[in-house]
């Protein structure tokens, strides 16, 4: 018989956690058939009008214990290059299902600097001023609408 492993699980908990997470004047799109973009969020003002403004966000989710495990991820090198040419922002992001918890890096702060030579992945890590929350994404939308300013 078919079986549902525990990582789709934790995958699916992570993405109805983060539509919880974000205002509910926002709008959140899976991507299901995208490749390595799994949200598109598109903000949309306080009176409900749309301001054409629209990040992808690459999730990662994890249900260990291991804070060390928990507060990393590996991507392939290739897909942050690609991340970083897009011309819409992707929000890396990882939650823990242990700390209830998301983090978050934009693709363009990830610096290919440490990347070994001839590596396929690369290590990207998350501290407590990584925490994605209610006041964080205050510093996502300014982020977002800078550029267009």
């Amino acid at each position: 018989m078919p079986k549902r492993v525990k990582q789709h699980q934790v995958e699916d908990i992570s993405r109805s956690k983060f539509n919880l997470l974000i205002p509910r004047n926002w709008v959140c799109r899976d991507k299901y058939k995208d490749y390595g973009i799994d949200i598109e969020v598109e903000i949309f003002d306080d009176e409900g009008r749309t301001t054409g403004i629209v990040f992808w966000v690459q999730l990662k989710a994890t249900d260990s214990n291991d804070d060390a495990y928990i507060n990393k991820i590996y991507l392939k090198i290739d897909s942050v290059k690609y991340y970083r040419r897009l011309d819409i922002p992707v929000l890396i992001v990882r939650y823990s299902e242990k700390q209830d918890r998301f983090y978050y890096k934009w693709a363009y702060e990830i610096d290919m600097f440490y990347a070994k030579e001839k590596a396929i992945n690369i290590r990207i890590s998350f501290s407590n001023e990584d925490i994605l929350d209610k006041n964080s994404l205050i510093n996502v939308k300014n982020f977002i609408q800078n550029p267009r300013n």
